[in-house]
């Protein structure tokens, strides 16, 4: 035998309220598929063929709203750093040490990044974790054009006031 709703003292209206007041479309089929059940007494398969909801789904909503209430099914971010290393004011704090170095104009090379984070890390990890490292926290490369170490100085001035020798033959 299926459960009443009637039990949660859920008002219809009170849902119809959340419906509108939801922030996106996902949390407003969640309300509605418990609205529906509420004010309409629908069975679970009507109500996943209106919401476009999956049976089970339908099943998973109910159960916990039942549980949890209503305010559970509002919405919750999914996301997060569940595989990270370190925590961001750990890798702050690291990359604070390396800092002065890397401010004062020495070269940073990557390799020793990696050693550190290594040791703070307690583990190996790869190359292209520690460039994401210092890409999440705004580092970039810098590095200075390159020239021609035998070039000359008054034949590159010349250059930039008149351009290329072949461009003004052509005129």
């Amino acid at each position: 035998m299926a459960r009443k709703y009637n039990d949660m003292n859920l008002g219809a209206e009170d849902i119809k309220q959340l419906m509108n007041n939801s922030k996106n479309k996902e949390e407003f089929r969640r309300y509605q598929a418990v609205y529906l059940r509420v004010s309409q007494q629908m069975p679970a398969p009507a109500i996943a063929d209106i919401t476009g909801f999956s049976l089970s789904h339908i099943y998973k909503i109910h159960s916990q709203c039942l549980k949890e209430g209503i305010s559970s099914l509002s919405n919750r971010s999914k996301g997060g750093r569940y595989r990270s290393y370190l925590s961001l004011e750990e890798e702050t704090a690291m990359l604070c040490e390396i800092e002065d170095k890397a401010a004062s104009g020495g070269v940073l090379e990557v390799s020793k990044v990696r050693k550190l984070f290594e040791e703070k890390a307690d583990r190996e990890v790869a190359l292209y974790t520690v460039y994401r490292l210092l890409h999440r926290h705004g580092w970039r490369k810098i590095a200075p054009r390159p020239y021609h170490p035998k070039q000359k100085a008054d034949a590159v001035e010349t250059f930039k006031k008149t351009g290329p020798i072949w461009w003004r033959a052509q005129d």
